[in-house]
């Protein structure tokens, strides 16, 4: 008995993963399709501030300079078709970047005018991270099992980044110099929309599943706004790579 069904078995599941006449006439009445990615933004990103303050009766200044390098994230994404080839696409992406920096600070005398006291480091093991929905509109074609799409529309970013504000340091008599004991973070969180654009390509091995490749661009600016009411701007986003599962419906 158990014999006499493996090849029912082995048949059922080989119809379901060769293409044939019947399965492209069904696969054409999809109207749903589910992709989880893994994606790779390659886009690194540099950014800055300069924040201002006043002691001993004398401007001091703070600049720090920020990289966060080009990381792995995930994307899971749906497209609903709404008349031929033209559909709503939905997805929601996730990045988080290794980021690292340095500072230069400048700190009046308290003794003498025109006198700065200056100190300079580095800042590692900072964090910087994206999280985005993407809101558009795809048209897609091609044949039965290949899925060709172009698609666009708007990104809602939400990045959260660690910032350097202010640093603690120590100075003793006679004040020339200044010791630096500590680099207080703060996690800065901010929600532009952007934009976005892209393509990607699909192979389905069945009725429901396939494999497919991405690549999109987005972009969206970022205002950090300093203790001193300073604005210094970044653009969040890039160019992202990607490939993963597809579901049919």
């Amino acid at each position: 008995m158990m014999k006499a069904a493996i090849p029912t078995v082995v048949a059922t599941a080989l119809a379901l993963a060769v293409p044939g006449p019947a399965a492209a006439q069904s696969w054409d009445a999809d109207r749903v399709r589910l992709q989880l990615n893994g994606v790779f933004d390659v886009s690194a990103l540099s950014y800055g501030q300069s924040i201002g303050f006043t002691e001993f009766l004398e401007p001091g200044s703070l600049r720090t300079e920020y990289d966060a390098d080009a990381a792995p994230g995930f994307d899971f994404g749906l497209q609903v078709r709404l008349f031929g080839p033209v559909g709503l696409m939905a997805s929601y992406a996730a990045v988080e970047r290794d980021a690292g920096g340095s500072y230069s600070l400048e700190v009046p005398h308290p003794l003498y005018f025109d006198q700065p006291r200056s100190a300079s480091g580095d800042l590692p093991s900072l964090s910087y991270s994206e999280k985005v929905v993407h809101l558009g509109v795809g048209y897609a074609g091609g044949s039965s099992d290949l899925d060709l799409a172009f698609f666009g529309g708007v990104s809602l970013f939400t990045v959260e980044t660690e910032l350097v504000e202010e640093l603690d340091y120590g100075q003793s008599y006679p004040f020339d110099t200044i010791s630096i004991a500590g680099t207080p973070r703060r996690t800065q969180k901010e929600s532009p929309a952007g934009f976005h654009v892209g393509a990607r390509v699909d192979y389905r091995f069945s009725r429901v599943f396939g494999l497919g490749i991405q690549a999109r661009y987005s972009r969206a600016r970022v205002e950090l706004v300093a203790p001193d009411d300073s604005v210094t701007e970044l653009d969040a986003g890039g160019f992202q790579v990607a490939a993963g599962v597809r579901l049919y419906f």
